[in-house]
């Protein structure tokens, strides 16, 4: 993980730094990089996991297949924030450090995850 999340870090860096006019503004490519470490994280828990269990537990594919259907149902409002989460990054709807209101909350852009967007609002408090 520390290994990727250096690489993301230079990757980030040589964006901030590049004039090209194809390359990214400094804002979004902090919040890109913040995306990508996260992603790099959960992806080695998952295949660390992944790994455990299947070494551990020798179980039916029925068996799977139910637990599987099940993680599914549970998880697809976690996929429509995920998904949600890449479209607002990538159509640059608000980026770290914008002025937006999202429902009832209006403040700065501190943090936007694959998942939520952090807000600091005028009287210092935090919204998620």
């Amino acid at each position: 993980i520390k290994i990727g999340n250096k690489i993301i870090d230079k990757f980030v860096q040589k964006q901030i730094k590049s004039k090209l006019s194809f390359s990214m503004n400094s804002q979004k490519a902090i919040t890109v990089g913040a995306i990508l470490k996260s992603s790099l994280k959960y992806a080695v828990y998952f295949s660390s996991g992944a790994i455990i269990i299947g070494s551990t537990f020798k179980v039916s594919a029925a068996v799977l297949s139910a637990v599987g259907f099940v993680v599914c149902i549970g998880a697809q409002s976690l996929v429509k924030d995920i998904i949600n989460g890449f479209f607002i990054l990538f159509e640059d709807q608000y980026g770290v450090g914008d002025h937006v209101t999202i429902g009832k909350h209006s403040g700065i852009v501190e943090n936007i995850g694959i998942r939520s967007t952090v807000l600091r609002d005028f009287s210092g408090d935090t919204h998620i």
